[in-house]
């Protein structure tokens, strides 16, 4: 059941305003104010967004203390200007119904507004002018109007002490009964003026209460001889109580000091109950007309609970969501900022860095929660920054194929392969075929490319990922060794058996970190191991380059490293001196390559 408090106008009629919280000013909360005419509350909300609008924008292209700060002083703002309306709304709009005329005629609890309107028009008091129904009669049969001013109530109260006193109590003991009873029910919010109608209601239609008074009357005529031993002796001590000048008994007990008057008024006999819930008509529109309902909390736990819990998790992904993008934006703020192909160095960071946001962003775009429009500004950023880089590579390239040692071709298909990995890392199907669609429109736009067609195989990674194959796309994995530790990351080879035993440190145990059928030189390097691994790599690297140019393996590795040595790639000097004596060759055997070592060839 639902608490509400109706209001009426004298000439627009009742108004009934829900006590707590409001759903329809949580969800829709511009409309909402606006249905209700808050116009000051409307234009206050709406300036609020607005200041909180400039400060997001401005916040943006501040440093990632300031966004930080803002972000955070934006969330709390945010919540508060989307929950405040739907606890304090409720209460807004009845200061203004009061504002604007309206008089309160008390509280009603059922389903709908309709029902109390419909409810309290029923059963409102007559006022003075106003022809009284049958209805009103029986519901309030109040003897003249009063208002809630205190000396209103305390005429009423008299009346109604009166009306008690009629039943045969004496006039101590019906005020005591009358403050009981408004006591317990102003405690729990009630009005007063309806709580004291309701009363005198019952006992004049000779209701449950009045019943409940009537028992409670001839129990005290029952127990006569008690309150007659009472009167006469103190009931503490027992000693009989003197009588005054005019045969009165004294209030106080000359032996013990006890008041009487206090110990018959703090009887527990003299207190009746506040009435029970009935199913009559006539109780249940006391009992709807005097109820509070409670706090909203109090009624309404489980939804209290799953509601905390709802916003607890809206603000942990908030909040997690504007720390990757705050990471995004400084990885695209770096990349704006170390754009420079100047020198070899120069453009090697600047290519690492525009990696590092591909990457980054294929991280991204692969969690939940993202919108449509968040995903699409994420690889629209990804988009212009190799757009950028791409043009910056071939002015600084001045018309040849080549810069510092890369090819530019190749290194548009990585960027390319790179940026179809972001899109196909969208882990909303849905919004990746609308962002996939937005990306292709813009090609077609800026650079008039109908089809966008990469592989993905082809994109170099950075030195903190590698590009792993899974089924019939590719995927981004953490490098498991970084690609400059002086550790080894090749797998050990086999071997069957070391021909000189004084390798193995123990006569006839093969040595599985060493090539099958070693031999080291007199003159052989203590990290020999390293440098093998480190040559047989580049030379897999070369042959597959080379493949990918001519559609073939090269069968002749000196003239593979002239080919490369004179495009410019660089080749550390391992490598080169290792394939051009002969201690590192390539073996081609149906369509597949291998790089082994030459035991027959000597450092000198």
């Amino acid at each position: 059941m639902k608490t509400f408090r109706v209001y009426k106008h004298p000439t627009q009629g009742l108004e009934a305003v829900k006590i707590g919280f409001s759903w329809p000013a949580l969800f829709f909360c511009l409309l909402w104010m606006l249905s209700k005419k808050l116009w000051a509350l409307f234009f206050l909300w709406l300036g609020a967004w607005v200041v909180c609008s400039v400060v997001d924008a401005a916040a943006s292209s501040s440093g990632q203390m300031v966004q930080a700060f803002a972000y955070s002083l934006l969330t709390v703002a945010g919540l508060f200007l989307w929950l405040f309306p739907a606890f304090k709304g409720n209460g807004w709009r009845e200061k203004n119904l009061l504002n604007r005329g309206y008089e309160l005629l008390g509280k009603v609890q059922t389903e709908t507004v309709e029902a109390a309107v419909a409810l309290l028009t029923s059963r409102t008091p007559v006022r003075p002018g106003e022809e009284e129904g049958p209805d009103d009669r029986k519901a309030v049969r109040s003897s003249r109007p009063y208002g809630t001013s205190e000396k209103d109530v305390s005429a009423k109260k008299d009346e109604m002490s009166r009306l008690v006193m009629q039943m045969g109590f004496d006039h101590d003991q019906a005020n005591q009964m009358m403050e009981s009873l408004l006591k317990q029910l102003t405690g729990k919010g009630y009005l007063i003026d309806r709580a004291m109608d309701a009363i005198e209601a019952d006992i004049r239609s000779e209701g449950k209460l009045f019943h409940k008074l009537q028992a409670l009357r001839e129990k005290e005529s029952a127990s006569s001889g008690t309150s007659s031993a009472l009167e006469e002796n103190c009931p503490k001590c027992g000693t009989p109580r003197p009588r005054g000048a005019a045969g009165k008994f004294a209030e106080e007990c000359p032996n013990c000091g006890v008041i009487f008057k206090k110990i018959r008024q703090t009887g527990k006999h003299l207190e009746p109950e506040v009435l029970a819930p009935s199913n009559s008509p006539a109780a249940e529109f006391k009992g709807a007309l005097l109820s509070t309902g409670g706090s909203f909390i109090s009624r309404h736990k489980v939804i209290s609970s799953v509601s905390a819990l709802l916003i607890v998790l809206f603000v942990v992904g908030l909040l997690t969501q504007m720390y990757y993008r705050s990471e995004h934006r400084k990885l695209v703020k770096t990349f704006d900022q170390h754009l420079k192909m100047d020198t070899k160095e120069e453009y090697e960071t600047s290519l690492e860095n525009l990696q590092f946001l591909i990457e980054y962003t294929a991280f991204l775009v692969s969690r939940r929660g993202w919108t449509t429009g968040a995903l699409d500004g994420m690889c629209n950023d990804v988009d212009k920054r190799i757009t950028l880089f791409t043009q910056t590579m071939e002015k600084a390239a001045s018309g040849q194929k080549t810069l510092f040692g890369y090819e530019l071709g190749n290194v548009r298909e990585s960027l390319c392969g790179g940026m179809k990995i972001v899109l196909s890392s969208i882990r909303d199907k849905k919004a990746q075929k609308k962002v996939i669609s937005y990306f292709q429109l813009r090609q077609a736009v800026q650079h008039g490319l109908v089809n966008f067609s990469c592989e993905m195989g082809k994109y170099k990674t950075s030195s903190k990922k590698e590009i792993v194959r899974e089924g019939n796309g590719y995927v981004l994995k953490a490098r498991s060794k970084p690609s400059t530790s002086t550790e080894s990351s090749e797998p050990p080879i086999k071997t069957t058996k070391v021909l000189n035993p004084k390798l193995t440190g123990q006569s006839g145990r093969p040595n599985p970190e060493l090539p099958p059928s070693y031999e080291p030189p007199k003159k052989a390097a203590p990290n020999f191991m390293q440098s093998f691994y480190l040559a047989r790599r580049e030379l897999l690297a070369m042959q597959e380059e080379y493949r990918r140019r001519h559609n073939t393996w090269c069968e002749n590795d000196r003239e593979l490293l002239k080919e490369f040595k004179a495009t410019g790639v660089p080749i550390t000097e391992i490598t080169a001196e290792m394939i051009e004596k002969g201690l590192i060759f390539s073996k081609i055997q149906d369509q597949s390559i291998t790089v082994e070592y030459n035991p027959d060839a000597h450092v000198p």
